[in-house]
């Protein structure tokens, strides 16, 4: 049996979404205290897509697909030796974490373009004006990182 291909937009959308708070939630150690507040709240955003779209991937008849642990923690290590290796740890840090965040721009995207339930289409595209609004608080820490 083929796996249906928004089924497969919508996975790709959880995916994007689990990377990103693997890496905002592990970077405690090496972001300045006052940035936890925003790297929390955009973790909590992430993760509140991801129960909404499971929710509706199961709504469709599937599964969600479960993400390797091991690719997510190999993730987070490229960023941690990154940011290790960076002149700026905290300049490095936002940078993997604006990619992820185009990245999961263009996974709502594709998701978009298929046929999905109203409330599905209503929660990606609200996430969309979420990520711009993670890439304009990534930008200004990056500017005054």
């Amino acid at each position: 049996m083929l796996i249906e291909e928004r089924i497969v937009a919508l996975n790709d959308v959880v995916a994007n979404a689990q990377r990103l708070v693997t890496v905002y939630r592990g970077e405690d150690e090496r972001v300045p205290e006052q940035q936890h507040a925003v790297f929390a709240r955009c973790a909590q955003d992430h993760e509140s897509l991801i129960a909404q779209v499971e929710g509706c991937v199961r709504e469709l008849g599937a599964l969600p697909r479960e993400e390797d642990p091991e690719r997510l923690g190999l993730d987070k290590l490229f960023v941690d030796l990154r940011s290790l290796l960076a002149e700026d740890p905290m300049a490095a840090i936002v940078e993997a974490l604006l990619t992820g965040e185009q990245e999961l721009h263009t996974a709502l995207q594709e998701a978009l373009q298929h046929e999905l339930p109203q409330a599905a289409a209503a929660t990606l595209q609200a996430h969309q004006d979420t990520v711009a609004e993670h890439r304009q608080t990534l930008e200004a820490l990056k500017a005054g990182a």
